[in-house]
């Protein structure tokens, strides 16, 4: 049958191709479950049981790719994992990442829309003698989440700002000095919510300060398909702090290639020499991942864990926000990919979210690869060519039932 939702790209030099990928063999695809394109993950704060028993204590609760939770659909602020502290939390806060005083955030860069990134914890211990239970610290969540892949991208060098956050394993007799007391890091991680010394405050800041708590910056390059960023420490700097007048500390710098709307990198560690223990930011990352949100690519969002398992972290960035007044239409664009759902005897089109990813169908929410496997030779593969160059695909996302009904009377 004929599907016409195939449309020939015009050749425009000016402006980035976003092509389709060649295809690996599977044994060469990344098919970890916590690195596929995603709405975005979640990794709970660890907290080791510090009972007084030897035989129930643990040591060492451990950081691992495995921890990463792959979030749903939804509103970036809405997952399952949220739900469950809500539920659980009774009398207690619930304290969660915001974009205001007091908190991590850049002036000019905090009306986020697509996306949310941080930290969403209980300050409860959990303290169960009959069931061999002591856990001490935050209880909650690490996690980033976007709605709105993108399914546009702009074609010029833009430039994102945002916030960042992480957390340590919990590891008995862990301290990291230069992150403060009440950062964690022996019964619990080490949370950049509790960092001590850093500017979160107006107040303590000078007269047109902009950057608060742990703040990103990523110059993306559409046209070259790169990403270069910077994840910062903004330092509290008071007229009795002889020790730290450096406005910011550098803890990484960010290398990545755009793939569609999303991007795999790395995170290099900026002071790597630190080995005495004062912070835990030593090691690079080569699992740096994360999307583009929002219709055009307005915001960014993504999360890496670093090499040693000693640090998670996750990042969400924004272009500067609109002045009332001002064009809303924002830099030229062009599309990545268009994906649609068929339905129906006239298969009817509706658009529907795509990670950009041709090699991969997405049928009632579960993740299908395209390409051939052992027993199964190439099913769904095919190529486009158009103009005498391969151009863009078409995802497309199906019912079962609607798909072969629809196959049958056709």
């Amino acid at each position: 049958f004929d599907l016409d939702s195939v449309e020939t790209v015009q050749d425009m030099h000016s402006k980035p191709k976003y092509e389709d990928e060649k295809s690996q063999p599977e044994s060469q695809q990344d098919v970890s479950e916590n690195s596929g394109a995603a709405y975005g993950f979640a990794v709970k704060l660890p907290r080791r049981n510090a009972h007084f028993n030897p035989k129930y204590k643990e040591k060492h609760k451990p950081l691992g790719s495995m921890d990463w939770k792959k979030l749903q659909r939804g509103e970036p602020n809405s997952f399952s994992e949220r739900d469950e502290l809500e539920k659980k939390r009774g009398s207690s806060e619930l304290i969660e990442s915001k974009w205001e005083d007091g908190q991590s955030r850049v002036v000019g860069y905090t009306n986020f829309t697509y996306v949310r990134s941080g930290y969403v914890y209980l300050n409860k211990n959990n303290i169960d003698i009959k069931n061999n239970i002591v856990l001490f610290g935050p209880d909650g969540y690490l996690y980033y989440k976007g709605k709105e892949p993108s399914k546009e991208l702009p074609s010029e060098k833009i430039t994102y700002k945002g916030t960042w956050d992480y957390v340590t394993d919990a590891m008995e007799k862990q301290r990291f000095e230069g992150l403060g007391s009440a950062a964690g890091g022996d019964k619990s991680g080490a949370l950049s919510a509790l960092e001590e010394g850093v500017l979160r405050n107006q107040a303590e800041a000078s007269s047109g300060h902009t950057d608060f708590g742990m703040t990103s910056e990523f110059e993306v390059d559409f046209s070259d398909k790169t990403i270069k960023g910077t994840l910062y420490r903004n330092n509290r700097i008071t007229q009795n702090n002889s020790e730290n007048k450096q406005i910011k500390t550098t803890r990484y710098t960010i290398q990545a290639t755009l793939h569609g709307n999303r991007f795999k990198g790395k995170a290099l560690a900026a002071d790597k020499g630190a080995t005495n223990g004062s912070h835990p930011f030593i090691s690079d990352s080569d699992s740096l991942e994360g999307g583009f949100y929002g219709p055009k690519g307005e915001e960014l969002a993504g999360k890496f864990l670093s090499n040693d398992n000693k640090v998670a972290a996750v990042f969400g960035a924004k272009q500067k926000d609109k002045k009332d007044g001002e064009n809303a239409a924002g830099p030229a664009t062009e599309t990545v990919i268009d994906a649609y759902r068929i339905t129906g005897e006239e298969f009817k089109k509706e658009q529907i979210d795509s990670f950009g990813d041709v090699k991969k169908l997405l049928v009632d929410g579960v993740e299908l690869s395209l390409l051939p496997s052992e027993g199964n030779k190439a099913a769904f593969q095919h190529e486009i060519e158009q103009n005498g160059r391969e151009g863009n695909g078409v995802l497309f996302q199906l019912g079962l039932h609607e798909f072969w009904e629809a196959v049958k009377r056709k």
